[in-house]
C-alpha cells in the first residue's frame, strides 16, 4: 500500500525534515510517500528541526490491502479433513454475513462473523443431503468495499 504524507510545517532555509515510517524506511523529503509491503499498524514519526529548535509529531496508521472475497462452488462435508465446510474465504474482510438455502428456499443455516461456515448440517442438526444449495453473502472489507453475492454451490458427501 502506497501512503502519501502531508506536512503542515512551514518551509524555509535550513529546516530539516526527518520521517520514520515505522517499517524501517525513512525520508528527509518535505512531503514523502512510503510503500508498506505488510499489513499492520505502523507509528509514523516526523521530526522537524532548524538547527536551534525541533518539533516532533507522530501518528499510528493501519496499513491494509484491498479486500477480496472468494466463494466456493462445491464442498464435501464427509469428515476427511479436506473441504469439509462451506466458508467464505477472502482477505481484509471486516464483516461477513451468510445464509444458506436448499432448492425449495428453506433456510438451512446462517452466520454473522468473518470466521463463519456451514458444516453441511440443517438448523436442527441433521446432515443435509447431496445436492445444489444457494447462498446470500453480504460482506464488507476494511477498505470500505461492500459485497453482496448470490449464487449456487454443490454439496457432495
Amino acid at each position: 500500500m502506497n501512503v502519501f504524507f502531508g506536512n503542515g510545517s512551514t518551509t524555509g532555509g535550513g529546516i530539516v525534515y526527518t520521517w520514520d515510517f515505522g517499517d524501517g524506511n525513512t525520508s528527509n523529503q518535505f512531503e514523502p510517500s512510503n510503500v508498506y509491503n505488510n499489513i499492520g499498524d505502523y507509528t509514523v514519526i516526523l521530526i522537524v528541526t532548524d538547527g536551534i529548535c525541533f518539533d516532533t509529531t507522530s501518528i499510528t496508521i493501519d496499513a491494509f490491502g484491498e479486500s477480496v472475497i472468494l466463494i466456493p462452488n462445491v464442498f464435501t462435508p464427509n469428515g476427511d479433513g479436506s473441504n469439509d465446510v462451506f466458508t467464505v474465504d477472502g482477505e481484509n474482510l471486516e464483516s461477513v454475513e451468510g445464509e444458506i438455502f436448499n432448492r425449495w428456499g428453506q433456510k438451512m443455516f446462517s452466520w454473522n462473523n468473518v470466521k463463519g461456515y456451514w458444516d453441511g448440517r440443517t438448523l436442527s442438526g441433521s446432515e443435509a443431503p447431496d445436492g445444489t444449495y444457494f447462498y446470500i453473502i453480504t460482506a464488507k472489507g476494511f477498505d470500505g468495499i461492500e459485497y453482496f453475492k448470490k449464487g449456487g454451490f454443490s454439496l457432495i458427501r
